[in-house]
């Protein structure tokens, strides 16, 4: 399989899972708090592994975490219309901005098992935490 097919079948495979990656023009560069128009994912450069999980966190809304061979990424989007409604979290960004008025922050963003810590909901609810899928192998990178 040659690298352009290989680095299509990544994409396409992301998009299933419901996290659409940026269009291959670009990778170039990283753009950090990108919320990404369109459903589009975070900026991540060619040759990166990425598994996907997506839960409820309340609220109707759902957080899409993306785990990668260059570390962690979350996103919230609208549980009804799946609207992008935060900015992307990574390793340099792992918290949402208080003027966000919800909690969210990856906790243990340089470790090998990162948990997203996240509060959506008012009053006494706790908040939940959830860990990230287990980071990609090499085997499984293209």
């Amino acid at each position: 399989m040659s690298r352009r097919s290989a680095l299509r079948f990544a994409v396409a495979s992301v998009a299933l899972a419901g996290a659409v990656l940026a269009p291959a023009s670009a990778f170039a560069a990283e753009t950090p708090g990108d919320k990404g128009g369109g459903g589009q994912g975070p900026v991540l450069p060619v040759g990166t592994c990425v598994v996907s999980k997506e839960v409820s966190v309340g609220a109707g809304t759902v957080a899409v975490l993306l785990n990668t061979n260059i570390g962690p990424y979350a996103s919230f989007k609208d549980a009804g219309d799946g609207t992008q409604v935060t900015d992307w979290l990574d390793r340099k960004h792992p918290k949402l901005p208080e003027s966000a008025g919800v909690r969210a922050e990856i906790l243990d963003a340089n470790s090998a098992s990162p948990k997203l810590l996240t509060k959506f909901e008012g009053g006494d609810v706790k908040p939940l935490i959830t860990a990230f899928p287990k980071a990609p192998t090499k085997s499984k990178c293209f």
